[in-house]
C-alpha cells in the first residue's frame, strides 16, 4: 500500500520532463507500428511461396514432397503435351481476410488427387504439412513479412 501510494503522489505532481537520446526509441516504435501490417504480409508471403511450390510441381512433375509424378497417355496411348495450360489455370489463391484458400478448378482437383482412372499428381503440398515444407512457409513469413 505504501508503494502504491507513493506512486500515486508521482502521478499527481505533474507532468515529468525527460531527457536524452530517444533516438533507438523512435526507431523501436516504428518497428511496432509495422507489426499492424505483419498478418497481411504474411498471408501474402504464404500465398507467393504456395505459387512458388505449384510451379516447382509441374516443372519437375513431383509432388510439392518429391515424389514423382505417373506419366499420363491419352486414349491412343500418346503421351500427354505440356501447354502449361493446367498449370496457369488448375488453382489460384484467393484471399479471403487473413487466410488464403486455394481455389481448384474441377480438372485441377482431378490432377491433383487423381480419380478412379486417372492416378493423382499433386501439386498441393500434402496436410498436414511435411517438416520440409513447412519450413519454406516459415521462412517465407521471416524474409517477406517481418518489419525491418
Amino acid at each position: 500500500d505504501v508503494l502504491r501510494d507513493q506512486h500515486a503522489a508521482q502521478l499527481d505532481a505533474g507532468p515529468m520532463s525527460l531527457t536524452g537520446d530517444f533516438g533507438g526509441l523512435d526507431a523501436a516504435i516504428r518497428r511496432v507500428a509495422g507489426f499492424e501490417q505483419l498478418p497481411r504480409r504474411a498471408v501474402g508471403a504464404i500465398a507467393s511461396e504456395l505459387s512458388a511450390i505449384i510451379r516447382e510441381s509441374f516443372r519437375s512433375a513431383r509432388t510439392p514432397e518429391g515424389v514423382a509424378w505417373r506419366k499420363l497417355k491419352d486414349a491412343r496411348g500418346r503421351p500427354l503435351v505440356k501447354s502449361g495450360r493446367l498449370r496457369a489455370t488448375a488453382v489460384r489463391p484467393v484471399f479471403f481476410g487473413l487466410s488464403v484458400r486455394v481455389q481448384l478448378t474441377t480438372y485441377g482437383g482431378f490432377q491433383n488427387d487423381g480419380t478412379r482412372t486417372i492416378p493423382p499428381r499433386a501439386f498441393l503440398p500434402a496436410v498436414p504439412l511435411a517438416p520440409e515444407i513447412e519450413a519454406r512457409f516459415v521462412r517465407a513469413v521471416r524474409e517477406k513479412a517481418t518489419p525491418r
